[in-house]
């Protein structure tokens, strides 16, 4: 595994154009950090790609061979992003591709949001090559915890809504589905411990506080009101401030998961 980059280096990667969305930017750089430590071996199948925002962040400097998504609409976005050779609208629970058309297949914080995930598994094995290997970052049943303490009942049910959270599944979870598939569990690891965690749902509360039926990171971004909000010294607060909450390694007590299995 190679040197992950700091948590500057990362934040760095999500300014000027995530300055009103500080809750992604906590989240998504700490798998900035992860994801630059690994050596991809092409081809390459990326799963959710979206409008290619993250993509472009996560995997800067590489290319990647396919990437897909649900939402039709963010395909050209993702395919002039500059990281993906092809990007197309799928369901990842029934992919256009031939059984061992991949040697690594990613999936960075989408599983959770496949209703059908363990379907979307038996989809990532069939179309991984022999030996090829699954990379995922999702939840677990520790952040959903950690969300329990901080939270009322009605607040956790709000905010699995709100992220479309289906599924916490623990670390053992994960291992029986996967082997089920004819995937192994060869590594495993947490990361944004309680602490993070905190601090992510406190700017996540500012962040998403509906002022006239609108989220403000929305009013922010798109509306005439935006334009008077102090975008570089907000910038220059969230440079200051976020790099102390970013996860810059993995740890015992953390409640997110990146997990790598391999196909037999």
């Amino acid at each position: 595994m190679k040197p992950g980059l700091t948590a500057k280096s990362a934040i760095d990667r999500f300014f000027p154009d995530f300055w009103c969305n500080p809750a992604d930017v906590l989240l998504r750089a700490s798998e900035v950090v992860i994801w630059s430590r690994q050596k991809l071996e092409a081809p390459i199948l990326d799963i959710g790609c979206g409008d290619g925002s993250t993509g472009a962040r996560l995997f800067a400097g590489r290319k990647i061979d396919m990437g897909i998504d649900l939402v039709g609409s963010d395909i050209p976005l993702a395919q002039a992003c500059g990281v993906y050779k092809k990007a197309i609208q799928a369901d990842a629970t029934h992919m256009p591709f031939k059984n061992a058309s991949f040697a690594t297949v990613t999936c960075n914080s989408t599983i959770e949001h496949i209703e059908k995930d363990i379907k979307a598994i038996s989809e990532f094995s069939r179309v991984l090559k022999p030996n090829g290997r699954l990379l995922i970052t999702t939840t677990s049943t520790r952040l959903l915890e950690t969300l329990k303490q901080l939270l009322t009942p009605d607040e956790v049910e709000k905010l699995n809504n709100r992220l479309a959270h289906f599924h916490y599944r623990s670390k053992d979870e994960w291992r029986k589905i996967l082997r089920k598939h004819g995937l192994t569990m060869v590594e495993h690891h947490y990361y944004l411990p309680p602490e993070k965690i905190a601090a992510w749902l406190k700017i996540f509360k500012i962040s998403t506080a509906r002022i006239y039926h609108r989220e403000l990171w929305s009013y922010l971004r798109d509306s005439p009101y935006g334009k008077l909000a102090p975008k570089n010294l907000i910038t220059r607060f969230l440079k200051f401030y976020l790099p102390k909450h970013i996860a810059t390694d993995f740890s015992e007590n953390g409640t997110w998961q990146y997990i790598i299995a391999r196909k037999s």
